[in-house]
C-alpha cells in the first residue's frame, strides 16, 4: 500500500469528503500497525522483550520531554513572551498587508 495519509490537505468545511479522508487515514494507520505487529511477531522472544523495554523507555522519555516543552511554550504564548511565535505572527501580518 503506497497511499499516503491526507494531512495538510484535509478539506474544509467538514463534509462528506472530510469524513472519507479521515476514514482513509485510519485505514492506513491500521494497515501499518498490522504490518508492524506481524514484523514484531516474527522476532525471536529474546529480542522482543529487551528491545520493547528499551523502546518503551525511550518513547516515554520523548513524550514526557515533548509535553514539558509544549507546556513551556503554551505558558510563554499565554504570557505573550514567546519570541518565535510573536515573530511569526508579525511577519504574517506584514506579509498580508503587503509591507514585506
Amino acid at each position: 500500500m503506497t497511499q499516503r495519509m491526507v494531512t495538510d490537505d484535509l478539506v474544509v468545511p467538514l463534509n462528506g469528503k472530510f469524513r472519507l479522508q479521515l476514514i482513509n487515514n485510519f485505514k492506513l494507520i491500521d494497515y501499518r500497525l498490522r504490518q508492524l505487529n506481524q514484523l514484531y511477531d516474527s522476532l525471536p522472544e529474546s529480542v522482543k522483550s529487551e528491545d520493547i523495554d528499551n523502546l518503551s523507555k525511550n518513547i516515554n522519555y520523548d513524550v514526557q520531554t515533548a509535553l514539558a516543552d509544549m507546556d513551556k511554550k503554551i505558558n510563554r504564548i499565554t504570557l505573550g513572551v514567546d519570541q518565535e511565535t510573536a515573530e511569526r505572527v508579525v511577519t504574517k501580518i506584514l506579509e498580508d498587508k503587503g509591507v514585506i
